[in-house]
C-alpha cells in the first residue's frame, strides 16, 4: 500500500503528540550546585585531526560530515513579516525554529543576494504607505458618516446624534494625529556599517546587515513595560554594531552566544532563546532541531513530557496497522548532563517501493535557573519522506534509523558547554576548570 499521507507528515514532522507551546512548570527556586556546574564544566570528546565544530548559544559540538543550517529565505517574504526560521530549500520546512537574544529577535537569511537590503526598506516603506492611507480612508469615511449625522431630516435623537458626531470628531483628530506621528517617525536611518540598512518604526527598530551572502536581521519591538524607543534605539544601534559573523565550523572563544554564520559578544550574563535546524549533507531529509536557552519566568524546559508525548506519538489511532517501536521514555546523556529522551520508528512498506522506516525522537535537559552554563538543551530528530507534500524536492527516504540514531547519539555526546577565555564567570575560580 501506499504510506498514508498523514502518517508520513505527522510522524515524519513529529507533529503527533503535544507541541512545544505547553505549559511549563515553575522555574527551580535555587541555583545549581557545585556538582552540576562540574558537570558544565566537562570537556566533550577529543576531535580527531582535521575535526571540526559548530556552535549554537553556548554549547558546541562536532560535525563528523558537512552540514547544512535551515536558513533558506523566500524573497517574497519580508522579515517584518516573519521574524522566525522557515527551513530547507525544496520547501523542507520547520516549525517553531526562531533566536533571540536579550531583548532582540535575529534572524540569518541565505544564501541571499545584497538587493535584499533594499527590499528590507522598501517593505518597511510601503507598510508605512499603507498604514497611512489606510488611517486616511477611515478619517473619509467618518466625515462622510458625521455628513450625514448632521443632515439628520427626521431630527431623531439629537442629543445621541451630536455626541456621536463628537465622537467621530475625536477619532477623526486620532486619526489625523497618527498620521502626523507615522510621517515623521517611520523612517529608514544609517547604522554607519557598510553593506547595512536600518529603519524605525514606530515603537520598533530594525536593522539589516549583508555579509558574505547572508542576510543578518535584528528586531527590537517594545513589550510592555518596556521603556520607550528614544531609550533603546541607542542600545539596539550598540548591539547591532557589537554583532560579528563568522565562517561555518568557525568556534569563537571568548564568551558569547553563537548563532548560524553569527556571533553576539557577552560578558556572560545575557539571557537568550535559539532554537534551530540543520542537516547533514549526505541525508537531507533527517532534520535535527537543536534548541538552547537560559531557563527564565516560565521555568526549565519540561523535558519528561516532551519524552513521553514523543514515545507515544500515534497512541490515538493514527499508527493502527504500523510495525512501531517506541523508545523510551527513558534516561539519556547530552554530553555530561542527565536529559530525558523518548521516541518512535514506524516500518513502512509502500506498494512498489522498497520497506523503509520514518522516525521521530527527542532528547532534552532542563538546564537551571539563575545559570549561563547548565541551560535548556534539546535535540529534536525528525524526517521527511521523499516525494509527499512539503518536501517534493527529495529523490531518497530516510536512511535506516539504526543509521541514524547512531549520529544522533554520537550528537548528543559531542554536545557541551563551549570554552571560552576568560572563563564563564559561574566558573571563575572552580577548582580542577582551566577552559
Amino acid at each position: 500500500m501506499k504510506v498514508p499521507h498523514c502518517v508520513a507528515i505527522l510522524l515524519c514532522l513529529g507533529l503527533i503528540g503535544c507541541s512545544r507551546g505547553c505549559a511549563q512548570p515553575p522555574p527551580r527556586t535555587q541555583g545549581p550546585d557545585l556538582q552540576d556546574i562540574r558537570k558544565a564544566a566537562e570537556p566533550g570528546p577529543s576531535l580527531p585531526p582535521g575535526g571540526r565544530q559548530e556552535c549554537l548559544g553556548r554549547m558546541v559540538f562536532a560535525v563528523p560530515r558537512g552540514m547544512e543550517w535551515g536558513i533558506t529565505y523566500q524573497p517574497w517574504q519580508s522579515f517584518e513579516e516573519r521574524h522566525d526560521y522557515i527551513g530547507f530549500p525544496g520547501d523542507i520546512a520547520v516549525n517553531g525554529d526562531c533566536s533571540e537574544v536579550g531583548p532582540i529577535t535575529i534572524r540569518v537569511m541565505g544564501p541571499a543576494p545584497k538587493k535584499l537590503l533594499k527590499d528590507q526598506i522598501s517593505s518597511h516603506q510601503a507598510g508605512k504607505s499603507l498604514a497611512i492611507k489606510d488611517l486616511l480612508h477611515d478619517s473619509e469615511s467618518r466625515k462622510e458618516t458625521i455628513k450625514t449625522l448632521k443632515e439628520n431630516p427626521n431630527k431623531e435623537d439629537p442629543v445621541g446624534i451630536a455626541k456621536a458626531i463628537k465622537d467621530f470628531e475625536a477619532d477623526i483628530k486620532d486619526d489625523e494625529a497618527r498620521v502626523k506621528a507615522i510621517s515623521e517617525s517611520w523612517q529608514p536611518y544609517d547604522l554607519g556599517l557598510p553593506d547595512s540598512a536600518a529603519y524605525i518604526q514606530g515603537s520598533s527598530l530594525f536593522a539589516y546587515l549583508w555579509r558574505d551572502g547572508k542576510l543578518h536581521c535584528f528586531m527590537d519591538s517594545q513589550g510592555e513595560g518596556d521603556p520607550p524607543v528614544e531609550v533603546r534605539k541607542p542600545r539596539f544601534d550598540a548591539f547591532v554594531r557589537n554583532y560579528r559573523t563568522r565562517r561555518l565550523y568557525e568556534i569563537p572563544k571568548e564568551r558569547g552566544i553563537c548563532l548560524p554564520y553569527g556571533f553576539v559578544p557577552d560578558d556572560g550574563s545575557m539571557p537568550y532563546t535559539i532554537r534551530i535546524s540543520f542537516r547533514f549533507e549526505d541525508a537531507l531529509g533527517v532534520i535535527y532541531s537543536l534548541g538552547t536557552a537560559t531557563v527564565g519566568v516560565l521555568g526549565s524546559e519540561p523535558t519528561w513530557f516532551h519524552a513521553t508525548s514523543s514515545a507515544a506519538a500515534g497512541m490515538g489511532g493514527e499508527l493502527e496497522g504500523y510495525k512501531v517501536q517506541r523508545i523510551g521514555p527513558r534516561g539519556a546523556r547530552i554530553g555530561a548532563l542527565t536529559a530525558q529522551q523518548g521516541g518512535c520508528v514506524v516500518q513502512q512498506h509502500p506498494e512498489g517501493q522498497a520497506p523503509f522506516e520514518t522516525y521521530i525522537l527527542y532528547t532534552g535537559y532542563g538546564g537551571w535557573g539563575h545559570s549561563q552554563v547548565l541551560p535548556t538543551v534539546s535535540l529534536d530528530l525528525r524526517c521527511y519522506v521523499a516525494g509527499e507534500e512539503g518536501s517534493t524536492a527529495l529523490t531518497e527516504n530516510p536512511p535506516p534509523f539504526s543509521v541514524t540514531y547512531s549520529r544522533y547519539d554520537a550528537l548528543l555526546k559531542s554536545l557541551h558547554l563551549r570554552p571560552t577565555t576568560p572563563l564563564m564567570p559561574e566558573l571563575e575560580g572552580l577548582s580542577g576548570v582551566s577552559r
